[in-house]
């Protein structure tokens, strides 16, 4: 189950940020799967991370230079890590996130860092996916399992995570 969330992670990055370059650009998935909840559940992390955009857009400011020199030299996940825990201690976003549980904060953290960073980098956005996939498969990869992954098993019903994404 790991290898399957940690592949959906990365066909849910290309479709998040693949297609950022224009606000309000309908994401189209470059990757050739047929899988319609990828497609959704990077829809939803979308809107999900506009919600605390300005806060992270003025941080995003202070660490520009850091991050693009990082991602240029390959230490992009050890620098964008470092930005999403000085992030996740902001005051102003830790009142933003305090009723949301410190994973769905992290998981909103690195949606809102990466789009912010693609937009303002464009060049590197694919070191950015490999960022942000990193990160999310070695901070959140466990708590994606336990919510069922990142698309709960189809025969199931629901999509579990975005539920509880919805309800952040």
């Amino acid at each position: 189950m790991s290898q399957r969330i940690k592949e959906q992670t990365r066909q849910i990055l290309d479709c998040l940020l693949d297609e950022r370059e224009e606000e309000g650009t309908p994401l189209e998935c470059d990757s050739d799967t047929s899988d319609e909840d990828v497609h959704q559940v990077a829809m939803r992390l979308r809107e999900f991370g506009d919600a605390c955009n300005d806060t992270i857009r003025q941080e995003m400011k202070r660490f520009k230079l850091d991050l693009q020199t990082s991602l240029a030299v390959g230490q992009g996940r050890e620098m964008f890590s470092k930005i999403v825990n000085q992030l996740s201690e902001n005051g102003t976003l830790q009142k933003e996130l305090s009723q949301m549980g410190s994973e769905i904060g992290l998981l909103k953290i690195v949606v809102v860092l990466g789009i912010q960073a693609a937009h303002e980098l464009p060049s590197m956005v694919p070191a950015i996916k490999n960022a942000m996939a990193d990160f999310l498969n070695i901070r959140l990869l466990s708590w994606i399992q336990k919510s069922g992954g990142w698309v709960s098993n189809i025969k199931c019903g629901p999509l579990v995570l975005m539920k509880q994404i919805g309800r952040a």
